[in-house]
Protein backbone atom coordinates (compact mmCIF):
# COMPACT_ATOMS: atom_id res chain seq x y z
CA UNK A 1 0.00 0.00 0.00
CA UNK A 2 2.81 2.50 0.61
CA UNK A 3 3.58 2.16 -2.95
CA UNK A 4 0.39 2.90 -4.07
CA UNK A 5 0.23 5.74 -1.94
CA UNK A 6 3.68 7.48 -3.27
CA UNK A 7 2.91 6.46 -7.15
CA UNK A 8 -0.79 8.15 -6.35
CA UNK A 9 1.08 11.57 -5.20
CA UNK A 10 3.64 10.87 -7.71
CA UNK A 11 0.53 11.44 -10.46
CA UNK A 12 -0.35 14.62 -9.25
CA UNK A 13 3.32 15.71 -9.36
CA UNK A 14 4.15 14.72 -12.64
CA UNK A 15 1.15 16.91 -13.86
CA UNK A 16 2.86 19.93 -12.21
CA UNK A 17 6.34 19.70 -12.81
CA UNK A 18 8.03 19.90 -16.01
CA UNK A 19 9.54 16.79 -17.43
CA UNK A 20 13.04 17.31 -16.67
CA UNK A 21 12.40 18.73 -12.94
CA UNK A 22 10.31 15.89 -12.65
CA UNK A 23 12.48 13.08 -13.82
CA UNK A 24 14.79 14.41 -11.61
CA UNK A 25 12.96 14.26 -8.72
CA UNK A 26 11.82 10.48 -9.86
CA UNK A 27 15.85 9.70 -9.75
CA UNK A 28 16.04 11.18 -5.67
CA UNK A 29 13.15 9.40 -4.84
CA UNK A 30 13.94 5.95 -6.11
CA UNK A 31 17.21 6.20 -4.49
CA UNK A 32 15.18 7.39 -1.15
CA UNK A 33 12.44 4.31 -1.64
CA UNK A 34 15.35 1.72 -1.22
CA UNK A 35 15.94 2.90 2.25
CA UNK A 36 12.46 1.48 2.98
CA UNK A 37 12.63 -1.74 1.00
CA UNK A 38 15.36 -3.02 -0.95
CA UNK A 39 13.25 -3.31 -3.91
CA UNK A 40 11.17 -0.15 -3.40
CA UNK A 41 12.54 1.39 -6.59
CA UNK A 42 11.70 -1.64 -8.28
CA UNK A 43 8.12 -1.63 -7.64
CA UNK A 44 7.74 2.27 -7.43
CA UNK A 45 8.77 1.93 -11.02
CA UNK A 46 6.63 -1.09 -12.15
CA UNK A 47 3.78 0.54 -10.80
CA UNK A 48 4.28 3.80 -12.58
CA UNK A 49 5.06 1.83 -16.04
CA UNK A 50 2.18 0.07 -15.50
CA UNK A 51 -0.22 3.18 -15.05
CA UNK A 52 0.96 4.80 -17.78
CA UNK A 53 1.11 1.73 -19.84
CA UNK A 54 -2.90 1.03 -19.23
CA UNK A 55 -3.59 4.27 -19.80
CA UNK A 56 -2.96 4.09 -23.54
CA UNK A 57 -5.57 2.00 -23.42
CA UNK A 58 -7.66 4.30 -21.33
CA UNK A 59 -7.85 2.73 -18.23
CA UNK A 60 -8.35 4.91 -15.65
CA UNK A 61 -5.32 5.16 -13.07
CA UNK A 62 -7.13 4.42 -9.94
CA UNK A 63 -8.16 1.14 -11.63
CA UNK A 64 -4.84 0.41 -12.52
CA UNK A 65 -3.49 1.21 -8.72
CA UNK A 66 -6.22 -1.24 -7.28
CA UNK A 67 -5.69 -4.21 -9.31
CA UNK A 68 -1.60 -3.31 -8.77
CA UNK A 69 -2.31 -3.76 -4.61
CA UNK A 70 -4.31 -6.70 -5.54
CA UNK A 71 -2.17 -8.56 -7.39
CA UNK A 72 0.81 -7.68 -4.86
CA UNK A 73 -1.19 -8.82 -1.76
CA UNK A 74 -2.81 -11.67 -3.68
CA UNK A 75 0.80 -12.49 -5.26
CA UNK A 76 -0.74 -13.17 -8.48
CA UNK A 77 -3.20 -11.76 -11.39
CA UNK A 78 -6.64 -10.63 -9.91
CA UNK A 79 -9.67 -12.26 -11.25
CA UNK A 80 -12.25 -10.60 -13.05
CA UNK A 81 -14.05 -11.13 -9.81
CA UNK A 82 -11.77 -8.91 -7.88
CA UNK A 83 -11.08 -6.85 -10.50
CA UNK A 84 -14.43 -5.42 -10.02
CA UNK A 85 -13.18 -3.64 -6.49
CA UNK A 86 -9.81 -2.33 -8.45
CA UNK A 87 -11.79 1.14 -8.92
CA UNK A 88 -12.88 1.45 -5.39
CA UNK A 89 -9.18 0.56 -3.96
CA UNK A 90 -7.22 2.97 -6.96
CA UNK A 91 -10.26 5.63 -5.70
CA UNK A 92 -10.44 5.45 -2.21
CA UNK A 93 -6.13 6.15 -2.34
CA UNK A 94 -6.81 8.69 -4.65
CA UNK A 95 -9.51 10.53 -3.15
CA UNK A 96 -7.63 9.93 0.59
CA UNK A 97 -4.17 11.30 -0.27
CA UNK A 98 -4.04 13.19 -3.58
CA UNK A 99 -6.16 16.04 -1.51
CA UNK A 100 -3.66 15.38 1.63
CA UNK A 101 -0.88 15.69 -0.99
CA UNK A 102 -1.99 18.91 -2.88
CA UNK A 103 -2.89 20.59 0.38
CA UNK A 104 -1.72 25.00 0.43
Amino acid sequence: MFIAAVATALLELEQRMKPKDFQNFFKVLCTMMVKYDEKGDEMLTHLIMFIHQRAEYNVPYTDSIGSWVISNIKGSTPTEAELQVSPMIGNYLSDSLTSWWTRA
